[in-house]
Order: structure tokens, then C-alpha cells, then sequence
């Protein structure tokens, strides 16, 4: 038997509304019941996403920092291949001057450029000395500023500081002693070199 009464109809899956969000709802829930398994399965691969992405970010942080340091290691590798280039400089331009070498030319303090010293006339063995000293002071200002630096006759070389050079002042060895701020933050770096006078 078949009745009709307003708006619902008997049909064969049971009672259903002519109302059109009822009808949504039913869909909605329908649709959720059949592919809950599907949506649990692509929150969790939204999940794996996004700890990938956080995993990935803390693996590039660690490779700049790594990347910092290296770069680090280098500089200061760098400086200290300047500060021996600078010491075997003078060390040659002090032998290649034995006279002013063994009369102490090279302990001047101040020591002034010789416009002599370039020319073809040349000039006098402690003119020359005072003249290696201000151009070495010259590269020294530019290849490591913030070096200090002293030049003395010294016994026993490896020792003092750029406040206090602990020099003994007698001998025939000379010490040249560089110090400079270590780039990976350990402090004074140091170089010493000797040079022995008539050799």
C-alpha cells in the first residue's frame, strides 16, 4: 500500500526527507563513515610532513654552524700563515744586513723610511735597517692589524708577552715575537722566530 502524506514518501530504503540539508547530512555522514580510513591516513601523512620538514630544518642549522666553524679554522689558518710570511721577511731583510744585524741597527724603536735606501746610491747599513723596519711595520699594518709585535736579543726566545717581551737583552740571538686575536676565540695566537747574528 502506498501513502503520501506532505513532505516524506515511503520508499524502498526506508524514510527520507524532501529537505535539501537533511539530505546533505546524510551524505556528509555517509561519506564519512565509508572514507574515515582514507582522512586518518592523510592526517598522518600531513604528520610525517611536517617532522620531515622540522628534522630537515635542524639538519641545515647544524651544516651552517659546521660551515661557520670551518670557515673559522680557515681564517685563523690564514693569519697564521701571514704572521710567518711577515717573520721570515724581516728575518731575511735583518741577515741580508749583517752589519747592522751585529751592531744591534735593528732594536730601533722608532724607525724612519730612507728615501736613500730606494735609490741607486744606496744607503748606510743602519739607514738600511731603520728603512726594513718602517716598511715592515707597513705590511704588518695591512696583512694582520691587530698584531703586536717586538724585536729583541733574547736568550731564550719562546717566552713573554706583548706587555712584557722578557727579553735578556745579550747574546748574539735575535727574537722576533708575534702575537695577534685568535679568529676561533682562544685568545693571543704567538709566533716566534730567532735569528742568529753572522748567520
Amino acid at each position: 500500500m502506498y501513502r503520501h502524506s506532505g513532505n516524506r514518501q515511503r520508499v524502498s530504503d526506508g524514510w527520507r526527507t524532501h529537505r535539501p540539508e537533511l539530505s546533505l547530512c546524510v551524505r556528509w555522514w555517509r561519506a564519512r563513515e565509508q572514507g574515515g580510513v582514507a582522512l586518518q591516513q592523510a592526517g598522518f601523512t600531513l604528520l610525517e610532513v611536517l617532522v620531515a620538514m622540522v628534522i630537515l630544518g635542524i639538519g641545515l642549522l647544524g651544516l651552517a654552524a659546521l660551515q661557520q666553524q670551518a670557515l673559522r679554522y680557515s681564517h685563523s689558518a690564514f693569519e697564521r700563515t701571514q704572521a710567518a710570511l711577515l717573520a721570515y721577511d724581516l728575518a731575511d731583510r735583518m741577515r741580508a744586513n749583517p752589519v747592522a744585524l751585529a751592531a744591534g741597527g735593528y732594536l730601533q724603536r722608532q724607525p724612519q723610511a730612507s728615501a736613500a735606501c730606494d735609490s741607486a746610491d744606496g744607503c748606510a747599513a743602519d739607514a738600511r735597517a731603520g728603512h726594513d723596519l718602517y716598511e715592515w711595520q707597513q705590511r704588518l699594518q695591512e696583512q694582520l692589524p691587530a698584531a703586536q709585535w717586538g724585536l729583541c736579543r733574547d736568550s731564550s726566545a719562546d717566552d713573554g708577552t706583548p706587555e712584557q717581551l722578557s727579553c735578556s737583552d745579550s747574546g748574539d740571538l735575535y727574537a722576533i715575537k708575534l702575537w695577534w686575536p685568535d679568529v676561533r676565540g682562544d685568545g693571543l695566537e704567538r709566533l716566534v722566530l730567532e735569528v742568529r747574528s753572522g748567520r
